[in-house]
């Protein structure tokens, strides 16, 4: 008998509820009641100000031209009809969630203890394993030149969002940019 055909949106839809309820609750919990502190503020689930704004411009277009260049030296075509659950899951959902998680409260949790950079790179350490399940799913393992490089450039994001968290004093910027990143390598990669 063969398999039934799923439907893309359903299983976009489901994964989206699946992740938000995985990693926001428990992380606005441990922050409410463990830490006793507003999840809102702890993380600084803030607005971003105008300043904010100009670090967000300005490193989304030096992403652009790096996917650009990248694009260029690999020479795949850019995919610019990306499906559902690209757009919802990679682009919406993706970059919300991680960074409730990593900047908002594991960053903030490691400074409590550590300096920055120290806390920045234990989080970044921690970031690229998450990967792992999803990259062993790919095959990515398989090849180390690739692993190595997919390893490294997912680090190097993660350090530059810990880094642009903590000059901006706000959680929108990182996943706004962390958003986009995201649908960068959809399209360029």
């Amino acid at each position: 008998m063969p398999a039934e055909d799923t439907n893309p949106l359903l299983e976009s839809i489901l994964s989206v509820l699946l992740k938000l309820v995985i990693w926001v609750p428990p992380v606005f919990l441990m922050i409410s009641k463990v830490e006793k502190k507003s999840p809102v503020t702890y993380i600084r689930l803030t607005l971003p100000s105008k300043k904010d704004w100009l670090w967000i411009t300005a490193v989304l277009c030096s992403l652009l031209v790096y996917f650009s260049l990248l694009n260029k030296i690999t020479g795949y075509e850019i995919q610019f009809a990306l499906n559902t659950d690209t757009w919802v899951n990679t682009f919406l959902i993706v970059g919300f969630t991680e960074e409730i998680v990593f900047r908002g409260y594991i960053l903030n949790k490691f400074m409590e203890r550590w300096t920055f950079w120290k806390a920045n790179v234990l989080t970044a350490a921690l970031f690229v394993t998450i990967h792992f399940p999803a990259w062993h799913e790919e095959g990515v393992f398989t090849d180390c030149l690739h692993f190595g490089s997919i390893s490294l450039q997912i680090a190097v994001i993660s350090l530059l969002l810990g880094w642009i968290y903590k000059k901006t004093s706000s959680l929108w910027p990182v996943i706004i940019i962390h958003s986009f990143y995201d649908l960068f390598t959809h399209m360029f990669l």
